[in-house]
C-alpha cells in the first residue's frame, strides 16, 4: 500500500480541527519510494492517534508537521531489526508538532498501558499504535523537548514493486 494516501486520508479527517485550532499543517512527502505492506486502516489508526494528540498538545496555534524519508541508515536500519545482512531500506514518516513537550522522565513511558500525562482518555493510545508498528515490523522513535514540541518518528520497511500497488 502507499503509505502517503493514508497519510492524506488522515490529515483529511482532522482538518476541521486543525482549522479549529489555528494550527499550521506543514506537509513534505520527500519519499519519492512509499510503498508498505500493512493493513491500511491500522495505519490510519495510528496516523490519527498522532494527529490528535499533536493537537491536545498543541494550545490554539502552532504547527503540525508531517514528512517522510527514505534511508538505510545503519541506525534507522537497526532500529527495525532486520539483520538478515541485507541493505534495507527503511521509510521514515516523522510527525512534529510545536507543543508543550514531554518530560525528560515520561519518554521512557509513552508507550506504557494507561500511561497518560492528560486529565483524560485511558491511555492505551500510544500503546495500541506502537503495538500495531511492531506488527508491521516497524520501530517508533520520540525526541522532545519541554516548551518546544515533540517529534515521533514510525520507521517501516519500504518494498519496492515492479508492479502497480493496489491503493489502500
Amino acid at each position: 500500500m502507499h503509505v502517503h494516501e493514508v497519510l492524506e486520508k488522515s490529515l483529511l479527517l482532522v482538518g476541521h480541527r486543525l482549522y479549529q485550532k489555528d494550527i499550521k499543517l506543514t506537509r513534505s512527502w520527500e519519499a519519492n519510494v512509499d510503498t508498505i505492506r500493512a493493513d491500511g486502516d491500522q495505519l490510519e489508526q495510528v496516523f490519527l492517534n498522532f494527529f490528535i494528540n499533536a493537537m491536545d498538545a498543541m494550545k490554539r496555534g502552532g504547527e503540525l508537521s508531517v514528512s517522510t524519508q527514505i534511508g538505510n541508515d545503519e541506525e534507522w536500519v537497526t532500529a527495525i531489526g532486520h539483520g538478515n545482512g541485507e541493505a534495507q531500506e527503511v521509510l521514515r514518516i516523522t510527525v512534529r508538532d510545536t507543543g508543550e513537550g514531554i518530560r525528560g522522565d515520561d519518554i521512557p513511558h509513552v508507550f506504557d498501558p494507561f500511561f497518560s500525562t492528560k486529565d483524560y482518555g485511558t491511555g492505551l493510545g500510544l500503546s495500541v499504535v506502537h503495538g500495531i508498528i511492531q506488527e508491521h515490523g516497524g520501530q517508533i522513535e520520540v525526541e522532545s523537548e519541554l516548551k518546544k514540541g515533540t517529534a515521533f518518528h514510525i520507521l517501516l520497511p519500504l518494498v519496492r514493486f515492479d508492479s502497480k500497488v493496489a491503493a489502500a
